[in-house]
């Protein structure tokens, strides 16, 4: 890289945003595992899928209805798709918790 690339990458901090003091204006980030923002990043995917899901289960139910299943087999799908949800959206939220903190302490720890 050359140097006017160089001092525009800058490393990234979080949670702090920092901006530079030159025209650049880029956000500066202090020594962040990658590992935790990536699993921070999947934590928030797996919380929109199961909010999605749970979302959209009475469109799918009643979509499910139009083909004539039985009335237990239609508790026993909506049972389903609402734990599948709760289960994605639990699961994300405590992805993002435990890496959120992990960034936290890793950031007190190196002060």
């Amino acid at each position: 890289m050359d140097q006017k690339t160089n001092n525009f990458v800058q490393v990234i901090s979080f949670p702090i945003l920092k901006i530079d003091n030159s025209f650049k204006y880029t956000i500066q980030l202090q020594s962040i595992n990658k590992k935790n923002i990536i699993q921070i990043i999947w934590g928030i995917l797996l919380a929109v899928v199961g909010a999605s899901v749970i979302y959209n289960v009475p469109q799918k139910i009643i979509e499910i209805q139009n083909s004539k299943l039985s009335t237990s087999s239609l508790l026993f799908l909506k049972f389903s798709f609402y734990f599948l949800g709760l289960l994605l959206l639990a699961g994300g939220i405590k992805k993002i918790i435990d890496n959120y903190r992990k960034v936290i302490n890793d950031n007190i720890d190196k002060k």
